[in-house]
């Protein structure tokens, strides 16, 4: 996800100089500009009622930084959008390999995109899209990438030995279930019919 930082043009292999943009960067032999994009990235919230389906990180995808409290970390189905899927679709296929449920892209509603540095040197932007559980075909089932694939409330996440995964930067209301569910839910229902 992201890039390292460049120390070589990808246009003709020359050393580039850092600009004072901390994700620019100039070479002097081909005169052109590099920069450091963040990888584009979409999530599922699939709701019901008031819970929310997560998959818990297998133990072989857990990062170190930040360090972790708890033995489980969950976190919204998704991945990396892949060329040429458009953000819905990777939304949708990501949401069928993680958890066996199917939805079709168009059932699938933005509600936000935000900027994510998920370790240091790593950027992301997420696109967040909102179904309901009842639109989602297919069995409820941890894909291979996954350890776990269940529906939670926020206060049942809260009081097991659990964590919704944080990451080293991001807004702080993506830390918070409560509001990945408040949001969520306000996108499914005020979908247009």
């Amino acid at each position: 996800m992201g890039t390292d930082p460049f120390e070589y043009c990808p246009y003709c292999g020359s050393g580039v100089t850092s600009m004072d943009l901390p994700t620019a960067y100039y070479c002097d032999s081909c005169e052109e500009y590099v920069f450091e994009n963040p990888a584009a990235n979409a999530r599922v919230a699939v709701v019901d009622d008031d819970r929310i389906l997560l998959v818990e990180i297998d133990d072989e995808f857990r990062i170190d930084d930040p360090p972790y409290d708890h033995d489980s970390e969950w976190m919204l189905p998704g991945g990396h959008v892949e060329v040429p899927e458009q953000p819905r679709e990777a939304a949708s296929r990501e949401l069928e390999e993680e958890t066996g449920l199917v939805a079709d892209p168009a059932d699938l509603e933005l509600f936000e995109t935000v900027y994510r540095q998920v370790v240091e040197g790593a950027h992301a932007v997420l696109s967040l899209y909102a179904v309901e559980k009842e639109t989602a075909a297919g069995t409820l089932e941890a894909g291979a990438d996954a350890a776990d694939a269940r529906f939670w409330t926020p206060t049942e996440l809260e009081a097991a030995d659990a964590s919704f995964r944080e990451l080293h930067f991001e807004p702080r209301e993506c830390s918070d279930p409560k509001w990945w569910v408040k949001e969520a839910r306000e996108a499914v229902t005020d979908r247009p019919s």
